[in-house]
């Protein structure tokens, strides 16, 4: 079978968003919220799209947000994808974990997904205040799983590799909590762009998640500094 055409954009992109920011109760309600109102519509409009469920957007009031407020919209379905899926990722104490069923994640829309709800990208054109000089520093991208111990982090590593051939390191970035980031080096940062470029959704919040990436430069004459390239 050609591996292409295997994959399942829909499948990935409910993996994705399920070990992101959503959560599937076990009465197979799932619930999917972020802070920014237009990654919101887009996965609402997506879940219209390919599932047919009406998932209107609306907001409520969360102290824990900066903003104090979150949006979201439900999906309810007692049989179906949402139900399977729901089973592969939540053990019976209704704690959600990363399986070996994290192997179906094998489009990259759903590693957009799962990026744009838990990761992060830094690097880019920056300017140092001190000198005031521009320098550009070689993208990075983490995903930021936390509570989830080292070997379900091996289990998505290996999913990585064996789907994307990306190859990942696991890295404890905050030395408080202990929690574990999977991390993209330079080379597996482009290596990764290249290959979810052309699913990252065309709104505000995936430019400025995305930017570093978005807007690297490549032509410029860069200087070597120990904090990144200084740019002349």
């Amino acid at each position: 079978m050609d591996h292409q055409r295997s994959r399942d954009a829909l499948r990935s992109f409910l993996i994705g968003t399920l070990l992101g920011d959503c959560h599937a109760s076990s009465v197979y309600q799932w619930q999917w919220s972020n802070t920014s109102l237009d990654w919101v519509e887009w996965k609402a409009a997506y879940i219209r799209k390919r599932m047919g469920f009406s998932c209107n957007v609306h907001r409520t009031e969360d102290n824990s947000c900066k903003s104090g407020y979150m949006y979201g919209f439900t999906a309810a379905s007692n049989k179906g994808r949402l139900r399977v899926y729901r089973n592969w990722f939540y053990d019976k104490t209704n704690v959600k974990r990363i399986t070996k069923k994290i192997q179906h994640l094998d489009h990259p829309l759903g590693l957009t997904a799962l990026i744009l709800d838990q990761g992060s990208c830094r690097g880019g054109l920056d300017k140092n205040h001190k000198t005031g000089n521009f320098y550009y520093r070689k993208p990075t991208v983490r995903i930021h799983l936390n509570k989830h111990s080292l070997d379900e982090l091996v289990l998505f590593q290996d999913a990585l590799k064996q789907n994307f051939d990306l190859r990942t390191s696991i890295q404890i970035k905050n030395k408080v909590t202990g929690y574990p980031d999977l991390y993209f080096g330079t080379k597996a940062t482009q290596d990764l762009w290249v290959l979810i470029k052309p699913t990252v959704p065309d709104i505000p919040f995936a430019n400025k998640k995305f930017h570093p990436l978005i807007s690297q430069t490549t032509n410029a004459k860069f200087v070597k500094r120990s904090r990144g390239v200084n740019i002349v």
